[in-house]
């Protein structure tokens, strides 16, 4: 029991509680706002380290109402089948075509590499993945020109990168178990806003971004090898790495699909400071460079 529950708060953590949010000197939201919602000064603040996405995301109360209609309907959705899953008659409904499985594809249950992303069976897992879903909305919803199609293509084609990845990983292993949850779509959005903003700073829910952040590159490398590792070694974990890693493929193949020369350029070069350079300083003798 306690393995279990320690999976579960460490899955939460690593998969889908990282915030993206505004780092400047001072770090301008307190902690009770911060809590409240971290992006209220995420996009106002003229001074945002990365430019292109600031111009990007422009004025919040464009195409306000269409955003929020559509984040309240995935929330509605998620939450719908959240609470009809508690339903004991139901059951064996969910079990058939909201779980991703070796099992259930052999069935012919092909449509559950979509319906497993809108199912969620814990409240603290369907609570992580749609708080962090309404804090990235924003910057996502702007890098998807403010199309609602766009970006429910988006998120939806993000959740089944996942499944798939996640199905074929299970293949591999020859494994029976399943899968549920909107984490392989979080992780799409999160990778997309994340590289888009490679100078912003991560910070973990709940926790005031003045008592603890990181760079946002830094971090997205930490949560894909930490994920990576959990797919190689730790199989019984709990957590579905490969799902996670599918949506962070997505997500960047949709960032470098989107992105202007200038934008890549100006990756690499946070690649390169951060990541690379931060590798050297730890062993002298490498040299290279991205």
């Amino acid at each position: 029991m306690f393995s279990k529950l320690f999976s579960l708060r460490v899955g939460v953590i690593s998969s889908s509680a990282f915030l993206l949010y505004h780092a400047s000197d001072p770090l301008p939201c307190p902690s009770s706002h911060f809590f409240l919602n971290p992006f209220n000064n995420f996009f106002d603040n003229q001074s945002f380290s990365s430019k292109s996405l600031r111009d990007l995301i422009g004025s919040p109360n464009r195409d306000e109402n269409n955003r929020k209609i559509l984040l309240y309907s995935l929330i509605g959705a998620n939450s719908f089948f959240y609470l009809a899953s508690h339903n004991a008659r139901l059951e064996s409904l969910f079990n058939k075509h909201f779980c991703s499985s070796l099992f259930n594809i052999s069935k012919g249950r092909i449509h559950t590499l979509l319906t497993n992303n809108f199912y969620h069976n814990t409240f603290l897992h369907i609570f992580a993945n749609m708080y962090v879903l309404s804090s990235l909305m924003p910057a996502a919803f702007a890098i998807c020109n403010r199309d609602p199609k766009e970006f429910l293509s988006f998120y939806i084609a993000g959740g089944v990168s996942g499944s798939l990845l996640s199905l074929t990983w299970r293949m591999i292993t020859r494994s029976l178990s399943s899968s549920l949850g909107a984490s392989a779509s979080i992780y799409s959005l999160l990778f997309l806003v994340g590289l888009s903003a490679p100078e912003a700073s991560l910070g973990i829910i709940f926790i005031p971004p003045e008592l603890f952040n990181f760079n946002a590159l830094r971090g997205l490398c930490a949560i894909f090898v930490f994920d990576l590792v959990g797919m190689l070694f730790f199989r019984r974990s709990g957590l579905d790495h490969a799902a996670h890693l599918g949506g962070a493929l997505f997500g960047i193949g949709y960032y470098w699909y989107k992105s202007s020369d200038r934008e890549k350029q100006r990756l690499k070069s946070s690649f390169n400071r951060h990541i690379v350079q931060g590798l050297s300083s730890n062993f002298p003798g490498s040299t290279n460079s991205f």
